[in-house]
């Protein structure tokens, strides 16, 4: 299994991984110790599309830890879309009513 995206936030948001996508932060989003925190709305994480997330009929994993104050009502963690059309959408949402 290649390794397409490593955040490990030790001091910086860069991807670790061979591909070595750029990141960047954006609202209120600061490093914390060893972890990324979102502050309010509007703060997120982004890299720029890759052919590397087309991850097709192949299998893959996310791994990730979330903890957080309060369940919002509804929140992305983690997505990835087609622009064009909607077409080849992923979405990872955590929210109050049912968790992920």
């Amino acid at each position: 299994m290649t390794n397409v995206l490593q955040l490990s936030f030790t001091g910086s948001i860069a991807d670790t991984s061979p591909s070595a996508h750029p990141m960047s932060i954006g609202g209120s989003a600061h490093l914390d110790g060893n972890s990324l925190r979102f502050v309010g709305p509007g703060s997120y994480l982004y890299t720029p599309d890759s052919s590397d997330f087309a991850f097709g009929g192949c299998d893959f994993s996310v791994a990730l830890q979330v903890t957080t104050a309060t369940l919002p009502a509804n929140s992305g963690i983690f997505a990835q879309y087609n622009n064009g059309n909607g077409a080849d959408m992923m979405e990872l949402t955590l929210n109050a009513a049912n968790g992920f």
